[in-house]
């Protein structure tokens, strides 16, 4: 039962905020052709908000995994990929340093900048997705974005889950008579975990967003009505 207290006073200030905090939007900025290439932009709003800044500040580790896929739209259930680009990114705050940890597949940058951290999670510029020519005026095409968004990062609940053990294990020893197996106590601190996490709204969240059909012809995109 302490454990569970520690946990939710830790927790506490995000549940304050996370009530208030609007729901994130994916939105598609412009789709374009530029020297040969169909490239998109788009963004999200409301991703970085009160209480993940709070969170971070508290130790938490944030990540979220974007995915846009160009679709063939060919029949009623036989639809293709045909191009496919996937960007991940995790940030921290580092007490010592006083700055944040941004982690992408190409860079690990510390910035005491919070604007550069809210572009990188939220603006997504000149994201190319396939060569025209590798594209059939005949056909139509359609985008997907997906955002799969972790505010509590899987490496930040392993570590949850650590302290966890470590207090659930302090208190067994405190009380000689409790017999508990190892499998039960694990499936206790599991459901303490997600308890506070669906709490405070930080569990893990899914979006995504599909274009209306378009077709390329003689390098220009035309929308279909």
């Amino acid at each position: 039962m302490r454990a569970i207290f520690k946990l939710i006073l830790l927790c506490l200030p995000l549940l304050a905020t996370a009530s208030q905090a609007q729901e994130p939007q994916l939105v598609l900025d412009t789709l374009r052709i530029e020297a040969g290439r169909l490239l998109v932009d788009f963004h999200v709003d409301s991703l970085l908000v009160t209480p993940l800044w709070e969170g971070m500040q508290r130790g938490i580790t944030s990540a979220a995994r974007f995915r846009v896929q160009l679709w063939r739209k060919r029949g009623f259930l036989l639809n293709s990929v045909v191009a496919e680009r996937d960007f991940e990114i995790k940030t921290a705050f580092d007490p010592w340093e006083q700055q944040y940890l941004v982690q992408t597949w190409e860079e690990r940058r510390l910035t005491k900048s919070r604007e550069f951290v809210q572009q990188q999670w939220e603006q997504h510029r000149n994201w190319p997705l396939s060569d025209t020519t590798q594209l059939n005026a005949k056909h139509r095409y359609y985008l997907v974005i997906e955002l799969h968004f972790e505010p509590v990062s899987r490496e930040s609940l392993r570590e949850i889950r650590g302290w966890l053990a470590g207090e659930m294990k302090t208190m067994r020893h405190r009380d000689s008579t409790e017999v508990e197996t190892p499998q039960k106590s694990r499936g206790l601190q599991d459901r303490m975990l997600n308890f506070v996490v669906d709490l405070t709204g930080l569990g893990e969240q899914a979006l995504s967003l599909k274009s209306g059909f378009f077709r390329i012809v003689k390098e220009q995109i035309v929308f279909e009505e």
